[in-house]
């Protein structure tokens, strides 16, 4: 019988790897998917070229075809994985969370994002001295209404509804077994690597900590929709509205610093509560993520296309 606690977390640590090897496997279905319609992609645009269409014709269509794509890998990887990985995406969400309670952590997750940001900014800075530079997906807006329109489709609509079901639905659901600690932290990696450059992995893993937390406490990925539609919306607006010199608004600094104030204001005056909440939840080491093949092959991907990113001035 004095056996029997440590045989059941032997058990519970064995799931926990099978369920790691799974999501990795999840996530290189999803990614040779997304592959294969941009392989496919690139034929249509080809032929798009040879007919002579415009550059920006061009760009709307690969923007529309992207969207259908990820709405179809997304819900497909779902289809097959939920069965694998037995779990239940909650929807439903209790009276208390309201609009107000949603814009706080919204507030919060944008003033973190933001700090990530700024470092982001700092070390792009270094690198341009050394002659290179992150670069990242342009999503300025053009004087075409249908181009723009399928921007702000992608980046507020359909953006925030798959890859919340996919990361906080899917994914952050079968890590919770082991832990919410360990459930935000690789959740948030994974969503991080996924976005494939540095310049937006950053901030996205501090946005997504934030985010997984409230889908934690809330028992719904809506309010994790909610806070992902109103980031993206944000920073479309803030793109949007650029200066003719390629400047931010005065009115978007001074709100981006407002966020980043209020964000660094409620972690130091929760700091009492986010210590023990991290103690109480921790559960398993992030580590055992990645002691499957699958695993690492997936973080050398990931890796090998941030690497990419990086380019010569």
């Amino acid at each position: 019988m004095e056996h029997e606690p440590y045989l059941e977390e032997e058990h519970k640590d064995q799931l926990c790897k099978k369920d790691c090897k799974r999501i990795a496997g999840s996530l290189l279905f999803y990614y040779i998917l997304l592959f294969a319609c941009a392989f496919t992609l690139g034929i249509i645009s080809s032929a798009y070229i040879m007919s002579g269409a415009s550059q920006t014709e061009l760009e709307t269509i690969t923007n529309i075809f992207s969207m259908i794509a990820t709405c179809f890998v997304t819900i497909l990887t779902l289809v097959i994985y939920k069965k694998k990985l037995h779990v239940t995406i909650p929807y439903s969400l209790c009276k208390e969370w309201n609009f107000l309670s949603i814009l706080r952590y919204t507030i919060i997750a944008m003033g973190l994002s933001g700090a990530a940001g700024i470092l982001i900014q700092l070390i792009n800075q270094i690198l341009i001295h050394f002659g290179w530079v992150m670069t990242t997906p342009d999503f300025s807006m053009k004087p075409d209404i249908t181009y723009n329109l399928s921007i702000v489709l992608s980046a507020c609509i359909i953006a925030p509804i798959m890859e919340e079901l996919l990361f906080r639905g899917l994914i952050l659901q079968t890590l919770k077994r082991y832990g919410n600690v360990f459930a935000i932290l690789v959740t948030s990696l994974l969503f991080a690597l996924l976005h494939g450059n540095l310049p937006q992995s950053v901030p996205v893993f501090a946005l997504s900590m934030m985010i997984c937390y409230v889908v934690l406490k809330s028992g719904s990925i809506l309010p994790g929709i909610a806070i992902h539609f109103l980031n993206n919306a944000f920073a479309i607006m803030e793109v949007s509205l650029l200066s003719d010199n390629g400047q931010i608004s005065t009115v978007f600094l001074i709100l981006e610093a407002l966020f980043l104030l209020y964000a660094m204001f409620t972690l130091y005056q929760k700091r009492l509560i986010i210590r023990n909440y991290i103690i109480h939840n921790r559960g398993s080491r992030v580590r055992t993520f990645f002691s499957n093949w699958i695993s690492i092959l997936f973080l050398v991907l990931c890796v090998f296309i941030m690497i990419t990113s990086f380019q010569r001035t």
